[in-house]
């Protein structure tokens, strides 16, 4: 459209307020919308309504440099990316998603210890179990556990507040090869027959020499410091079983 113009000079789109000044978008001599508020618009900043044009709280605030911050914001609508429920997002405060998950892996977060082909003597209830000292200062997060085991099996995963030190040490490495970082966890397992201990979480059966893993659908246990898990397996009789898990520290 020709002929309509703000006082500035600027190309005019919509109508004029009384005062001569632009009601709606503005754009330069080249067609660009104007998004630099000081030229036009009062030269020391203003407000953009984003509800309504009577109440304070819902005018979100421009800069003389036409930019919206985070810090601009009224304190009715403020938006910190950095936060989440009032605390920062930090290591020890993240947002469980699964991109996080493979960020941590990339940053030598994540950690794995399996034991290994096993063969039981007879039938016992084995167990293995990651527990996170009370003095650890980190939390742990286990996002995968799975087992395969020589015979039909129910089994049971507990929750446990006092670490079962099982008589074998489980070989703890870190999912990101060449890292020097070192887990906190106490990860042990016993091909021994073992009263189970802890409150149980879940329960699992599986069919024969079939791999199962215990979490589905993004399923994780977290585990503060002082807690812990103990997986108790079900065998039947001499046969052979593996057990895995995966987790992550921050």
């Amino acid at each position: 459209m020709t002929g309509f113009t703000n006082s500035d000079g600027s190309a005019l789109v919509g109508g004029q307020k009384p005062s001569g000044q632009g009601q709606a978008l503005q754009v330069d001599a080249s067609g660009n919308l104007l998004v630099n508020v000081a030229v036009g618009g009062g030269g020391s900043g203003s407000t953009v309504n984003i509800a309504d044009a009577t109440t304070p709280a819902n005018k979100l605030a421009i800069d003389a440099a036409g930019k919206i911050g985070l810090n601009n914001f009224p304190a009715e609508q403020a938006i910190n990316l950095n936060q989440i429920n009032g605390t920062a997002f930090a290591v020890n405060n993240p947002l469980f998603i699964e991109d996080q998950i493979r960020a941590w892996i990339v940053n030598g977060q994540s950690f794995s210890a399996t034991t290994g082909k096993l063969t039981a003597a007879g039938a016992i209830n084995a167990g293995f179990s990651i527990f996170n000292p009370a003095a650890s200062g980190k939390t742990v997060l286990i996002y995968s556990l799975k087992y395969v085991l020589g015979n039909n099996s129910f089994n049971t995963l507990n929750l446990t507040t006092t670490d079962p030190l099982f008589g074998s040490a489980l070989t703890v490495t870190n999912n990101k090869a060449g890292t020097a970082t070192s887990s906190i966890a106490s990860a042990t397992y016993t091909n021994s027959n073992v009263a189970s201990s802890g409150t149980l979480n879940d329960t699992t059966g599986s069919a024969s020499n079939t791999l199962t893993q215990i979490f589905f659908n993004g399923d994780v246990l977290v585990l503060p410091a002082g807690n812990g898990a103990a997986f108790y397996l079900n065998i039947s009789g001499a046969n052979s079983w593996a057990c895995t898990a995966e987790w992550i520290e921050f």
